[in-house]
């Protein structure tokens, strides 16, 4: 073999290397809309006379990255990319897009068909970024996991959704382990540390610390946490530097945190006024 091919094959490999670490440290999060109209509980009909669910019809907010069932069935490298949803506790196949407007088949999954009001948060995704089960394989959890390792780079989506309990989890950056996310009853851990922005500032977690010194005008909501007329929640900030935050923007009163003064403060989610209430305001 000569010198120009042992080159081509050294290129290779480095290539070859390259993408295969590349697409394992890529890490996808879960989209977020919310209906645009109130959904009623299972349709009981069937399908050519087949005891299975009947499609229905759903709106919502935006319909940006929801794809159907690819029509044509020579193509198949974009079926796994088929959208599911997860609103409440039940998750939906999408079949069709038309616009805003989705055909669903309802209660997948061993989940169960119920009401959604309109505004509720949706949750969406391919299949392979909901599971089952708690990280570690535990089928369900209400607070009984912990100490499951991780990396945050090589994960495959976050948050961890288990469809059967809603619950979520987040890789922490802290502890290179899996801690409780939102709309979770385990007790909260800490998540990544996030700068205070002169602006919006999206919390990494139920508990997590602030630096920086920047005035905070607004808390952004981040995936998987329902900030809906019909949802609500809390996480902790700990402060680790001198900052503020204003009244101007989704935070209903204005404080700060002072010199020396580590007390964490929390922040919980008034759905009637779309603002996050502070625990303090000094």
């Amino acid at each position: 073999m000569n010198m120009k091919n042992y080159f081509k094959i050294a290129v290779l490999t480095i290539l070859v290397a390259l993408c295969a670490s590349t697409g394992f440290a890529q890490q996808n999060t879960l989209g977020q809309t919310t209906l645009a109209a109130n959904v009623n509980g299972q349709y009981l009909g069937s399908v050519f006379g087949a005891n299975v669910p009947a499609p229905v019809l759903i709106q919502v907010a935006s319909a940006t990255n929801i794809v159907g069932i690819n029509p044509n069935l020579g193509i198949t490298a974009s079926q796994p990319n088929q959208t599911y949803l997860f609103i409440g506790r039940e998750q939906m196949r999408v079949t069709a897009v038309n616009g805003t407007q989705l055909t669903v088949v309802r209660g997948v999954n061993g989940t169960v068909a119920t009401p959604h009001p309109s505004g509720d948060m949706v949750l969406f995704g391919p299949a392979r970024f909901f599971y089952v089960n708690d990280p570690g394989g535990t089928p369900s959890s209400f607070g009984g996991v912990s100490n499951v390792g991780c990396t945050p780079a090589n994960v495959v989506v976050t948050p961890w959704l288990n469809i059967r309990t809603g619950e979520q989890w987040i890789c922490s950056s802290v502890t290179n382990t899996w801690v409780p996310g939102w709309n979770n009853s385990g007790p909260p851990q800490a998540t990544a540390t996030v700068a205070s922005v002169a602006g919006t500032t999206v919390p990494s977690g139920p508990l997590f610390t602030i630096s920086g010194t920047n005035a905070i005008v607004n808390f952004g909501i981040p995936t998987g946490f329902n900030g809906t007329a019909s949802g609500g929640g809390c996480f902790i900030a700990i402060p680790t530097g001198i900052w503020t935050w204003t009244a101007a923007g989704n935070i209903s009163t204005a404080g700060t945190v002072t010199a020396g003064n580590s007390v964490p403060v929390t922040f919980c989610w008034n759905a009637a006024t779309s603002k996050w209430v502070p625990s303090r305001i000094a």
